[in-house]
């Protein structure tokens, strides 16, 4: 996955997209910068951003990866806890309270698991942030550690 010009502004110039302060139009197939209010930067050059490319593409693998990630790693924990009959995975650990020894140990062993799982993911950020290769999805998903539930 590449970089382009938004996401050199997103990183170079962080929240500045989000409050308008950069636009950007796109006629044809480039990205152009629509609108510059950077207070205190005088606009670039669209080259001399895209030029500076190397720099912000590990931190743009990294932020792509984190998000993917923590979707695929939310989707697991939902599945898992539907596969107990939770309704999701924060209902399965609200039960940790719960009166009924069954269900607080359920939801006890969910909650280390989920904490290891999150472990896991933080630890695989870190190396990519490192300079690291991102594993393939399908790898990173491999890695999930299983839950050990009560019996």
């Amino acid at each position: 996955m590449n970089i382009n010009l938004v996401e050199i502004c997103r990183l170079k110039y962080p929240g500045q997209i989000e409050a308008g302060n950069i636009t950007f139009r796109q006629p044809d197939d480039d990205i152009l910068i629509g609108t510059w209010k950077v207070e205190g930067v005088r606009q670039p050059l669209e080259a001399d951003l895209l030029a500076e490319a190397p720099q912000y593409q590990k931190r743009f693998e990294l932020n792509a990866f984190q998000i993917i990630g923590n979707e695929f790693i939310s989707a697991k924990l939902n599945s898992v806890a539907q596969e107990r009959q939770y309704s999701d995975s924060v209902s399965c650990t609200t039960y940790s309270s719960s009166t009924n020894a069954n269900w607080k140990a359920e939801s006890l062993a969910f909650i280390a698991w989920r904490d290891v799982m999150y472990t896991y993911a933080i630890n695989v950020f870190a190396l990519i942030g490192a300079g690291g290769v991102a594993p393939t999805e399908a790898e990173f998903i491999a890695g999930f550690p299983v839950i050990a539930w009560p019996i």
